[in-house]
């Protein structure tokens, strides 16, 4: 009977295939057998079971009972229950005995489902591995030596070792979900307000939400159509009739929309989980579910700001924190007058023409002109050409504050060095470069910065040399990637495999290892427009940086006549194929697409008559969209594909591997690395 579900359950009663005294009984012998290994359960209640189901037999047999009359279950150790101690799984609470029900007590009893006792749980449910000092650590029945999560790992164990149908449970920010998941059942964190927390004990009460645990979705939706109810004594539940959640069950899905935060796909998420997870996604997306990418851009401080909340409602808000603020502001501020330093980091992007597109920080210096009192010191930080900041900013700020350069306030400018998902080099431990528009405003810059800086600064003796250092560092990355990019065309063209030669050259000791691929960004393949304008202006045509950016800028076009050649070779119809591309961002592991470059091979391939799919687990799909006008999936289905394109460098399809990428294409395809994350004879092509 153990491995009937509670539809199954249910139905048996009702069909008087077996009693409910039978079925407690046989659910009491199995708690006797096995709990000592799981210790998932630290309370029976037998002689009380066996009482309720001889009720329930009594109701059965009348022929008006509710659903669930009869069917055993357990209650995690935090659902006060009349009679039955009820610790919520601390050594405190030991002794007591609550003279009360729980509201989701209650709706049980008057369902007539039988209480086998209560289930262990983390103390106080304030943790994730059920291993509380005093009930013992609870052990997960598919492997003992395992944790089966928490808090409510009590509950789940129980249900995944068969010791009862279903179990009540509580979430807060992954209680239910998180032990579910991790002991092979199904488990339902319900919309707040649904399900009373009257008669809850946890540290943190209010925040905690009731909900079920059992094998199948019926199941919880069984136990759930029990559990929600309205209740006055709980003024956070919403005074609205419950639905039948068994009543959809079956129900197609197509249109159904779904959302699902980018910030849980973020870096840190386990590599098996996160593609178990996102082709769980692909599979509804295939039923006919839209999936609708949602932004939960503080999810990162769940976890501190439940900490800080959770002393202050203890207990259904015995103590109270009201009023406690964190952070400083200055007394009194009105925009940014008060403020003796102000920061400017706008972006300095390019017209389609490639010329420079001054208009944010022309706009940002129009707006701090309005605000800067006497002896402010403004630092600029975006890329410019040299002599910018002081012959575009200043008249700008002289005119909307009429103050005087130089002698009421003053000017710095301290370029910006910090690469986007960069982990080991921030700004602490990376030498600063500054400079100021007198002696004394260098030194003054060159000491703010100092005072944050371990790795020490340099002083550039005008700004406009700070200006210079900025664009030169990346013109000269973007001449070296455009040389080894030209010259990868020559080898492809001799039949030479590019990373092999670079191996081969990188053992002489002044060999710079630079790789070919698509260069974009927001300083790479900007920044050498800046310094070539300016030069121009000057009468010097640079003929070797704009070479080096003209080629460049048409890797994506000869990216894509690559593919395009491969898969004429291969019989591929391009016009009717699937092109998979994987990867959108400028860089490797961060969600930065600012100017990239793989854009070009999708958009060449979408007008060439391909249909083509992008799927990049770091980026923002409403981003895209917004950006690039086109779709980002999920996540790819299998078998789906004529070509895919390894564009990005990501460490996730590193860890995805290759045979997991190469099951997303048909049997016959063309799989193009571009960055060399796999071996030669493991691809069909590479740059």
């Amino acid at each position: 009977m153990h491995n009937l579900t509670i539809a199954e359950l249910v139905q048996g009663l009702q069909s008087k295939k077996f009693t409910s005294v039978e079925l407690t009984q046989h659910f009491l012998d199995r708690i006797a057998e096995l709990n000592p290994d799981y210790n998932a359960v630290i309370t029976v209640t037998a002689e009380q079971a066996l009482k309720a189901a001889t009720a329930a037999d009594q109701r059965l047999a009348a022929g008006n009972a509710p659903a669930l009359c009869g069917v055993p279950i357990l209650h995690k150790d935090i659902f006060c229950t009349n009679g039955v101690r009820t610790s919520c799984g601390s050594k405190m609470l030991d002794n007591f005995i609550p003279p009360y029900n729980a509201t989701v007590v209650e709706n049980f009893e008057q369902a007539g489902a039988v209480v086998l006792g209560k289930t262990n749980m983390d103390e106080f449910a304030m943790g994730s591995s059920n291993e509380t000092s005093f009930y013992g650590p609870v052990k997960n029945p598919w492997a003992t030596d395992c944790v089966p999560g928490g808090s409510s790992g009590g509950s789940a164990a129980a249900v995944a070792a068969r010791l009862a149908p279903g179990a009540t449970a509580t979430d807060t920010g992954g209680s239910i979900r998180q032990p579910a998941a991790l002991c092979g059942i199904t488990g339902l964190k319900p919309t707040y307000g649904r399900v009373s927390r009257w008669g809850m004990i946890a540290f943190a009460s209010s925040l905690d939400q009731g909900g079920p645990m059992a094998r199948t979705a019926e199941d919880c939706a069984l136990l759930l159509n029990c559990m929600a109810s309205y209740d006055d004594k709980d003024s956070t539940c919403i005074e609205r009739e419950v639905p039948d959640y068994s009543a959809s069950l079956n129900s197609s899905i197509k249109g159904l929309r779904i959302g699902v935060p980018k910030e849980y796909f973020s870096d840190g998420l386990n590599p098996g989980t996160e593609t178990a997870v996102r082709s769980a996604l692909a599979e509804l997306e295939a039923q006919g579910a839209e999936l609708v990418e949602i932004s939960l851009p503080n999810s990162a401080l769940s976890v501190p700001a439940y900490y800080v909340i959770a002393p202050a409602e203890a207990s259904a808000n015995l103590s109270r924190f009201d009023g406690v603020r964190y952070g400083y502001r200055c007394e009194e501020p009105k925009d940014l007058e008060d403020c003796e330093y102000i920061i400017v980091t706008v972006p300095t992007p390019v017209t389609a023409d490639n010329l420079p597109d001054l208009s944010p920080l022309i706009n940002a210096s129009k707006m701090i002109g309005q605000v800067i009192q006497k002896d402010t010191t403004i630092i600029y930080e975006s890329t410019v050409y040299p002599g910018a900041t002081e012959e575009i900013c200043v008249p700008i700020l002289e005119k909307e504050s009429g103050l005087a350069f130089n002698k009421d306030f003053f000017v710095g400018y301290s370029p910006e060095r910090i690469n986007p998902g960069d982990k080991e080099h921030r700004i602490h431990n990376i030498i600063k470069v500054t400079s100021g528009s007198t002696p004394e405003a260098a030194d003054k810059i060159d000491e703010l910065y100092s005072s944050i800086i371990s790795a020490g600064t340099h002083k550039a003796s005008s700004i406009k040399v700070a200006e210079a250092a900025k664009v030169i560092e990346n013109t000269q990355r973007d001449v070296n990637i455009a040389l080894i990019n030209e010259l990868s065309i020559i080898f492809n063209t001799l039949e030479i495999d590019t990373e092999e030669v670079l191996e081969a050259a990188g053992t002489k000791w002044n060999f710079l290892p630079f790789r070919p691929g698509l260069v974009g960004g927001h300083c790479i393949g900007v920044d050498p427009y800046y310094l070539t304008f300016k030069s121009e202006q000057m009468g010097y045509s640079p003929e070797i940086i704009l070479a080096g950016r003209r080629l460049n800028d048409g890797m994506g076009s000869y990216i894509s006549g690559q593919l395009r050649a491969a898969m004429q070779r291969s019989s591929i119809d391009l016009k009717a194929s699937k092109i998979l591309v994987m990867g959108l961002t400028f860089k490797e592991n961060c969600p930065d697409m600012r100017n990239t470059k793989v854009i070009d091979i999708i958009s060449e391939l979408a007008a060439l008559g391909a249909k083509v799919d992008c799927y990049d687990p770091w980026v923002d799909r409403d981003a895209v969209q917004q950006t690039y006008q086109i779709n980002q999936i999920f996540y790819p289905l299998e078998n789906e594909y004529d070509a895919i394109v390894l564009a990005v460098a990501h460490e996730k399809f590193i860890t995805l591997g290759i045979e997991q990428i190469k099951s997303f294409g048909k049997e016959h395809h063309i799989l193009y690395d571009l960055k060399y994350l796999f071996p030669k004879s493991q691809t069909t092509l590479r740059l």
